[in-house]
């Protein structure tokens, strides 16, 4: 490992970026730069996951946060076998393992959470427990845990196995260390924030982070999320690379019964790549987000 003084060796580096293009001249289809996450508009627009970014995941409430984060982990753990690091203080593993059971074994979540699973239910839950259980996919649900903590579970599994995504849902819940004391919150929030784009670049691969967004006062106003929806004091907007904002209209803070539904994934900051909209479908019966098209 080099020192903090050392110059990059700009070789390595040139060779370690060429690796993470391919060919594609002759070919139709779009193959992203970075970590594909199973959405083709978003993966478009994103040119995947990058290497080092703090990716920002925020929505107010009943935008399917989680669900679409989980979505975003399935697919890069059980189709591209790539390892991920799931923190999760706010959600216990059980929810975790139900969640991904529902989605990948197309079983209804409120189902499950009655109990109320026939023969061919089973068969395919019995089948996808196999196959997310061998999936590259380590969830921590640790109720109380730092940024110093994640980074130290980071190291270890990067050396043990490799790592090319870490998700923590969500900021929130992030508990301060022991450098906190005597702060204030505002600076508590943006040490905890800086700290996680620092484990993005130590680690060379994307952090996804959930973030909540305050509530609206007045329910009917179904204002889209704007950076400016982000406190300014913890400096979010700033050490984040790319910003997604979930929406989707609402009445009264509850989301509407339209069957056809979509949710906007609001790219409102991107580094590397384009902003815009891009749409996608909930099928929440599965606890999941799937390409509407």
């Amino acid at each position: 490992m080099k020192s903090k003084a050392d110059f990059i060796d700009k070789r390595t580096v040139f060779s370690h970026v060429l690796k993470t293009y391919r060919d594609t001249s002759g070919s139709s289809i779009f193959i992203p730069a970075g970590i594909p996450t199973g959405f083709f508009d978003l993966d478009y627009k994103l040119c995947g996951l990058q290497r080092g970014d703090l990716i920002l995941l925020a929505g107010r409430a009943f935008m399917g946060k989680t669900a679409l984060a989980l979505s975003i982990c399935r697919y890069i753990a059980e189709k591209e076998n790539k390892a991920v690091a799931y923190f999760s203080p706010r959600i216990s593993g059980e929810q975790i393992a139900t969640r991904l059971l529902s989605m990948d074994a197309q079983v209804k979540i409120y189902d499950l959470a009655a109990g109320k699973v026939n023969k061919d239910d089973w068969l395919r839950l019995k089948k996808s427990a196999g196959v997310i259980a061998d999936a590259p996919l380590y969830i921590n649900d640790s109720p109380y845990i730092t940024a110093g903590e994640m980074r130290s579970k980071c190291l270890e599994l990067k050396k043990k196995t490799g790592l090319d995504l870490i998700v923590v849902d969500s900021l929130q819940f992030v508990a301060p260390d022991k450098k906190c004391t005597h702060h204030s919150a505002a600076w508590i929030k943006r040490y905890i924030i800086s700290s996680l784009k620092k484990l993005a670049v130590e680690m060379d691969c994307p952090v996804v982070v959930i973030a909540k967004l305050p509530e609206l006062i007045n329910l009917e106003e179904n204002k889209r999320p704007e950076i400016t929806d982000l406190r300014i004091s913890d400096f979010t907007a700033q050490y984040a690379d790319v910003i997604l904002f979930m929406y989707r209209e609402q009445k009264n803070g509850r989301k509407s019964e339209a069957a056809d539904q979509l949710t906007d994934i609001i790219i409102a900051k991107n580094r590397s790549g384009k902003d815009g909209v891009v749409k996608l479908k909930e099928d929440f019966d599965y606890a999941r987000f799937v390409n509407y098209r």
